[in-house]
């Protein structure tokens, strides 16, 4: 999910990306943003300080420290560790490298449990010198047909900006996902849904995928 602000980065200007993911570390409760460390292959080290560094295709990226400053006014703690088991961070990077290039900086988000309006007013905060990108899969292990059918009812949801109706057991990145819409509903913005598939729609096994979807917020 993509959500974009009036103050969306121009190509002439370094674009800042605010990315959220979920925490699989279970006891992990609201936002925390990465402290001044590299996060390599998905975990924390302290090789290039200030720095997304590592196996990135596409070269390291800075994380941005007056977003961090933001995130942290808002109430997020500064804290590698819930950074470290997820994946759904760098999976991302190359793709934001692709469309912005080289210059752009980026605030991680892992986000574990905690209500929308917990999660909302970090979204708000960093929307108007930012983009934010909310990164999650959707249904786990259901066959192909029945994915698809819960995977619909979930995007229905979330374009009728409907946080409460999504469930941890919809999308792994839940809790960020029902923040991004509980904003869009409070702040009357649109939620558009541009594509639905599941792994089987690449070289998944149909009895046995994983749902994702696309969405942008304007």
């Amino acid at each position: 999910m993509v959500s974009t602000s009036s103050a969306m980065p121009s190509r002439t200007s370094p674009p800042r990306i605010s990315v959220s993911t979920p925490s699989v570390t279970p006891t992990v409760t609201g936002n925390a943003t990465a402290d001044a460390a590299a996060i390599a292959n998905g975990t924390c080290g302290t090789r290039t300080a200030w720095a997304l560094a590592g196996d990135v295709p596409l070269g390291d990226l800075p994380i941005d420290g007056e977003l961090r400053e933001v995130a942290a006014g808002c109430g997020a703690r500064v804290d590698d560790r819930p950074h470290e088991p997820e994946h759904s961070l760098e999976v991302q990077l190359p793709f934001l490298q692709r469309v912005f290039g080289e210059a752009v900086s980026v605030l991680p988000v892992a986000v574990g449990f905690a209500a929308p309006e917990e999660v909302s007013p970090l979204i708000e905060a960093v929307l108007p010198t930012a983009l934010v990108v909310v990164s999650t899969d959707l249904i786990h292990h259901h066959d192909q047909a029945t994915a698809a059918r819960l995977d619909r009812r979930t995007a229905e949801a979330v374009v009728a900006r409907e946080p409460d109706a999504i469930s941890p057991e919809d999308a792994c990145g839940s809790y960020a996902l029902r923040g991004i819409v509980e904003l869009a509903r409070r702040a009357d913005l649109s939620i558009r849904l541009l594509d639905l598939r599941t792994s089987a729609d690449t070289a998944g096994e149909p009895w046995r995928v994983v749902g994702y979807g696309a969405f942008a917020v304007s």
